[in-house]
């Protein structure tokens, strides 16, 4: 076989590879390297530089007013949307809870891998939402 024959093989090959109709198709796995990357990125830093010690004013949000209130069963939903600093923090106090109760012991390290994964289903959201078709106007 000619070395143009293989060059012809590799071309038909590769359209066809290309025009299938496979959700990772060629243009989709930049956007998806790019986020991997970025995620891998922040996941390497928390590992590396990360620490297990509460910061700043997770003290009394968390630690002082959130988490014992929790423990104690006197946690009321008033509690949740009660404003902290100037503004109110009921989605990340949620949340916290929920990683509290998964761990069964305070990590501000997993909270910090939790709001990766957080904003990671966001971005894949939205990115599905993009990708409905839109409705028809008939």
């Amino acid at each position: 076989m000619a070395l143009h024959e293989n060059i012809s093989t590799i071309g038909q090959c590769s359209k066809i590879v290309i025009n299938l109709k496979n959700p990772f198709s060629s243009w989709m796995i930049y956007p998806f390297a790019c986020a991997f990357a970025v995620i891998g990125a922040k996941c390497w830093m928390i590992d590396r530089y990360g620490s297990p010690t509460p910061f700043w004013d997770q003290w009394d949000a968390e630690g002082d007013f959130l988490y014992p209130r929790f423990l104690g069963g006197t946690l009321h939903f008033s509690d949740l949307i009660a404003p902290h600093a100037e503004h109110r923090i009921l989605a990340t106090r949620l949340w916290s809870l929920l990683l509290l109760e998964l761990e069964g012991y305070w990590d501000p390290t997993l909270q910090m891998l939790g709001a990766i994964l957080f904003v990671l289903g966001l971005a894949v959201q939205r990115r599905r939402r993009e990708m409905k078709p839109a409705p028809s106007r008939t």
